[in-house]
């Protein structure tokens, strides 16, 4: 588990890690054809990663199974936002714009 490897420096590097997987998922998106949606997207899952993150800080491993379970609407942020990207970039329309 996380909390195992990285003991008492779990929330630093839970921040550095989300943080980078979202910006790599905003910049990933926008390379498909939507710099707007890719930005959204990313801005999105940054913003539930964050409410993770001031979640284990402030309520600890009591909240770890919620937090765990919430992965779940971080991955429906991601798929809807792909889908979004996607049904743009397939009518032509580059919400970018």
């Amino acid at each position: 588990s996380t909390a195992r490897l990285f003991g008492d420096k779990t929330v630093p590097a839970v921040t550095l890690i989300y943080g980078f997987s979202a910006l790599c998922i905003g910049f990933a998106m926008a390379a498909a054809g939507s710099e707007m949606a890719g930005a959204l997207t990313g801005l999105a899952f940054l913003a539930h990663l964050t409410w993770q993150v001031w979640t284990l800080r402030h309520e600890g491993d009591a909240a770890a199974l919620r937090i765990f379970k919430s992965n779940r609407a971080a991955g429906l942020i991601l798929v809807l936002g792909m889908l979004f990207t996607v049904a743009f970039i397939l009518q032509g329309v580059n919400p970018s714009n």
